[in-house]
């Protein structure tokens, strides 16, 4: 008996699992370029999300699914002998709608604070903005002692919020287009005293007085 259906199973993941794009299943979603920078408004983080992901959520918004994006960021102090303290966290999210009627992608990105609609005519740019995080601002400045050793951990989730219950009961095999990535940690940073800023090279033109740069710049591969 429980050879047949598990012969069923598989008769019935065949017929369906063509209905849904291939990337859907796939995985290897990541968070890229991290940038840390430490400006007058506080430790502040860029990065990419990457992945197979792209004609996967494409095909899901034109079929009438919004999808979430959610960006967890962590800050921590590091220690060499006792666990590392975690000092702040930031959550920033970006919800996707398509409007097949106007023809439009529609995001609110919001990050508990405040939030803001942005429209894009193309699927490309839309993800290309979706995607990235540009100098999100973890925590002020005043909360990093001088010379101390911090680094930040950050990690994304796509869900999709209007999936019904029954569907996601019956196609349990499919992940519709979701995915959490594996949390990506920068490389350790500082507040050095004396040296809190700099101007960073295209921030300012000669004898100009450009803006206040970073205390330290770090990338990941």
């Amino acid at each position: 008996m429980t050879k047949i259906r598990s012969l069923l199973l598989i008769a019935v993941s065949a017929l369906l699992v063509p209905f849904f794009p291939a990337s859907a299943l796939a995985k290897g979603e990541q968070i890229s370029n991290v940038v840390v920078t430490i400006g007058p408004s506080g430790v502040a983080v860029s990065a990419v999300l990457t992945g197979p992901f792209a004609s996967a959520i494409e095909e899901a918004l034109k079929n009438g699914f919004s999808k979430e994006f959610r960006y967890t960021l962590n800050l921590y102090r590091s220690y060499n002998w006792w666990p590392d303290e975690f000092i702040a966290q930031r959550t920033i999210l970006r919800q996707v709608k398509y409007d097949s009627v106007k023809k439009l992608y529609a995001v609110r990105a919001s990050d508990g604070e405040r939030s803001e609609e942005k429209s894009f005519a193309e699927f490309s740019p839309m993800l290309v903005w979706t995607s990235r995080l540009a100098s999100v601002v973890v925590a002020p400045r005043s909360v990093l002692a001088p010379n101390e050793p911090y680094y930040i951990q950050l990690k994304a989730e796509s869900r999709t919020p209007n999936v019904p219950a029954i569907l996601e009961t019956i196609l349990f095999f499919v992940s519709f287009n979701d995915f959490s990535t594996s949390w990506k940690t920068s490389p350790e940073f500082t507040l050095k005293e004396g040296t809190q800023s700099f101007r960073g090279p295209g921030s300012f033109s000669p004898g100009s007085p450009g803006p206040l740069a970073v205390a330290l710049r770090r990338e990941t591969p």
